[in-house]
């Protein structure tokens, strides 16, 4: 089968934010550390010690990387509260996929999963570091379209020392993803019956 991620559909749609290779490395970085802290956060740890461990592990994180300074740590921090205070929460989901047409899947794995209880219907986020644009939308819309449930979508723009939060409810409701070029994604082998890579299949072991 083909497989498809969702934001190289996305990149059909709209065109992606180009950064330079410090400004990626500072959003993997931070996207690791704070879904880490939302996991702990999900897991009861308090808040004022969870902030503290997100602030430490970040800067040793950058350090690796060679891209430490006190005011990436500062801007990271303040990211780190505004997108807490806009509702993000959970943790790092699973990626799931969808059936385009005979052949093709579309893989999603947005940045948050949070089910409040066991067998609750789950809520999705997607956050980026930087304001909304048609592009942070059509990637959302396809993870949408993907999941089969509305994703909340925040962005984060400067506002003075600080930052703050855009939020949009995105449904893929009604959306037809374009159909992707042979030469994107990869081939996998799928199992028929559970519709997930083999060898990923969570369902499938069960059996």
């Amino acid at each position: 089968m083909q497989v498809v991620t969702s934001s190289e559909i996305a990149r059909l749609l709209a065109l992606e934010p180009v950064g330079n290779e410090e400004s990626r490395t500072f959003g993997k970085v931070f996207e690791e550390e704070f879904t880490m802290a939302t996991y702990l956060r999900e897991r009861g740890s308090l808040p004022r010690e969870l902030r503290q461990r997100f602030v430490d592990s970040f800067s040793v994180h950058l350090k690796r990387e060679g891209l430490y300074t006190k005011d990436r740590v500062r801007s990271a921090s303040e990211m780190y509260t505004c997108l807490l205070k806009a509702g993000a929460k959970g943790h790092k989901p699973r990626t799931l996929f969808r059936e385009l047409r005979d052949g093709v899947y579309i893989a999603a794995q947005p940045d948050l999963e949070w089910g409040p209880t066991e067998g609750a219907v789950l809520h999705y986020f997607e956050f980026k570091l930087y304001p909304l644009n048609e592009y942070a939308r059509a990637q959302t819309r396809v993870f949408s379209w993907v999941l089969g449930v509305p994703l909340t979508l925040i962005g984060l723009r400067p506002d003075g020392p600080g930052y703050l939060a855009e939020t949009q409810v995105i449904s893929g409701e009604g959306f037809q993803p374009p159909v992707p070029d042979v030469s994107m994604g990869m081939v996998q082998e799928f199992c028929e019956r559970h519709d997930f890579p083999v060898g990923r299949c969570p369902r499938a072991t069960l059996q």
